[in-house]
């Protein structure tokens, strides 16, 4: 939408004045980072932690960028800059007229796991029926959700936002930035319950997605999950037109009948809504190996259906819908003569979906297998419980080694293992990665199953590349980069 829109409509919506001349033409794209910067874009000096975007002003040319927008002029500066009071807030209003003017169908989601892997399985639904636009990777939060509006073509029929959240009223900025016309919630669990003084605290601060609701006003709810009755209620209070549920339960509008694991994924068999017949099944499969991820088919069907797509036709399309890097993807990797397969879920980690990933890791009752788990973080006075309940998922995973990062997995977890399962401890992502580098053996021993899992802020995802890289190139060094780049997202 930004090709459409003239300099000065721009000033005009973010609240900015020109300097020192206006430019001609329009931005084809929109960034906050200036290593993403291609020609024609508008770039957004945003002040963060560690950086501030104003410094990178004068280093930009014509050539390299359309215009900046910056809080306040900046001297030596060869490009366009517009002058806002506030460049955050000018981010988020243009991307909200952005979302009241477009015609696209908007569909948000939120929820305390699961919700970036829904989102992408129903982009790839939605993109089979019509032009989709979804959030990049995990750009969920104040930064990154107005980005992907901002970032929305005109011809957008689709429109799919994530949205997350540390603290409560998070969601409700979001909500009505977008104004979405459907909104689900995967699910409620304890991440990130440092921030909140109870789970049911949690679910609340979820269903502020409900309040920005539009139009049709589609409420999807997990009808499997025990807060149930409270975002049902809320939902309603909120202005709710419809709810849709998806799971198990036998009341759930879009209900998972079957599930069974194949070599090439999922074979599903999903009951949904039929204006003729009441009820009809599907039968169909999912690229992705992980048994959770049905109720996440089962909640992108609902969003689907809500948003008038035929997903009898769509369903097909699944089949070719493959695992996500870092969240499950299992990848063949051969370090120092040694062949196994990393099942990489090194994103992010919380007690319910370490608790999911342990049980798909049980699923391979013949492999060696080999654990690789780090600190769960931002659970506050509940981190203690959280990490010793994880006890009897290890054992029924039927591993032959663990690996610890941080103090917390090793002595409440770690600690209270059988002598049968080996510990190995690190205090730190950076120690583990070293220790890959140079005695790649005595780590991997002779498993034939790595699993990768942790919180992001861990460093998880740090050991999950460095075998990738130990395994692209066995003979060189390898450094681990545990450095955050761009948005950091919420990733609850």
């Amino acid at each position: 939408m930004l090709k459409a829109l003239a300099p000065q409509k721009l000033a005009e919506i973010c609240g900015g004045i020109w300097h020192p001349a206006v430019p001609e033409g329009y931005a084809s794209g929109i960034t906050i980072d200036s290593r993403t910067l291609q020609k024609g874009f508008l770039f957004v000096a945003l002040k963060g932690r560690r950086s501030d975007g104003h410094d990178f002003v004068p280093q930009l040319t014509t050539g390299q960028v359309f215009a900046t927008i910056v809080n306040h002029a900046v001297s030596r500066a060869e490009v366009p800059q517009l002058v806002v009071p506030d460049t955050l807030i000018a981010l988020q209003t243009l991307a909200q007229a952005f979302a009241k003017t477009t015609t696209a169908t908007k569909l948000a989601i939120t929820g305390s796991v699961g919700k970036t892997g829904t989102k992408e399985m129903l982009a790839f639904l939605l993109a089979s029926a019509g032009k989709t636009h979804a959030t990049s990777g995990n750009y969920n939060n104040h930064i990154g959700m107005p980005l992907t509006l901002a970032a929305m073509p005109q011809e957008t029929q689709y429109l799919v936002v994530e949205m997350g959240m540390n603290h409560a009223g998070e969601i409700a900025a979001l909500t009505e930035i977008t104004l979405p016309h459907i909104a689900a919630i995967t699910c409620i669990s304890d991440t990130h319950s440092e921030h909140f003084s109870s789970v049911s605290d949690i679910a609340e601060a979820k269903t502020e997605i409900f309040t920005g609701l539009s139009g049709p006003a589609v409420a999807i709810l997990p009808r499997d999950d025990s807060f149930y009755g409270q975002l049902a209620g809320a939902a309603r209070l909120a202005g709710a037109r419809t709810i849709l549920t998806f799971g198990y339960h036998e009341d759930s509008d879009i209900r998972v009948l079957t599930c069974h694991e194949a070599p090439q994924g999922l074979s599903l068999c999903v009951r949904i809504p039929d204006v003729d017949k009441g009820r009809k099944t599907l039968s169909f499969s999912l690229g992705m190996h992980a048994a959770h991820w049905a109720v996440s088919a089962a909640c992108a069907l609902a969003m689907a259906l809500a948003a008038g797509i035929d997903v009898e036709h769509a369903v097909p399309h699944l089949a070719s819908f493959r695992d996500l890097p870092g969240r499950g993807l299992a990848t063949a990797l051969e370090i120092a003569g040694h062949s196994f397969t990393l099942i990489d879920d090194s994103y992010n980690a919380s007690p319910s979906s370490m608790v999911a990933s342990l049980a798909h890791l049980a699923t391979r009752p013949d492999a060696v297998k080999t654990a690789i788990l780090s600190d769960m973080l931002e659970l506050g006075e509940r981190s203690h419980e959280a990490h010793l309940s994880l006890v009897g998922p290890v054992i029924d995973a039927g591993i032959t080694r663990l690996v610890t990062i941080g103090t917390m997995m090793a002595d409440q977890l770690g600690a209270q293992l059988a002598s049968d399962i080996e510990v190995v401890s690190f205090d730190t992502a950076e120690e583990l990665c070293a220790e890959l580098v140079n005695h790649p053996a005595q780590l991997l021993g002779t498993s034939s199953v790595v699993l990768v899992k942790g919180s992001h802020g861990s460093g998880a995802h740090s050991v999950a590349t460095t075998l990738t890289a130990l395994s692209a190139q066995p003979s060189s060094s390898v450094t681990a980069n545990n450095s955050e780049e761009g948005i950091t997202p919420n990733a609850a």
